[in-house]
């Protein structure tokens, strides 16, 4: 798969495939003006997420579930800690 800027700068998903012996490109998504397919997935709509969810990369998905994992657990740790050992790790901030 590659990325191809059309004159009009417009951006399509695209796969080389072989129809009748001749090389040819198949077009998988459209990506507007956006340059990756990242992009693209993040200010699309909902029906070209949908599309667009396919081509990400499966590291790329494991790695906001890893991130919002991670954010929950510090979360509730920060939660367990006593008031002084907060203010030693944030000075700059008063108890309210």
């Amino acid at each position: 798969m590659f990325i191809r800027q059309k004159q009009n700068g417009r951006y399509y998903l695209c796969q080389s495939v072989r129809v009748h012996g001749k090389v040819r490109q198949k077009v998988l998504a459209y990506l507007g003006q956006q340059s990756t397919v990242e992009d693209a997935y993040a200010n699309g709509t909902a029906k070209q997420r949908k599309k667009l969810a396919q081509f990400r990369d499966a590291q790329d998905v494991s790695n906001e579930q890893v991130e919002k994992l991670a954010e929950r657990e510090y979360r509730r740790q920060m939660q367990k800690l006593p008031w002084t050992e907060i203010k030693v790790l944030l000075p700059h901030i008063d108890r309210m």
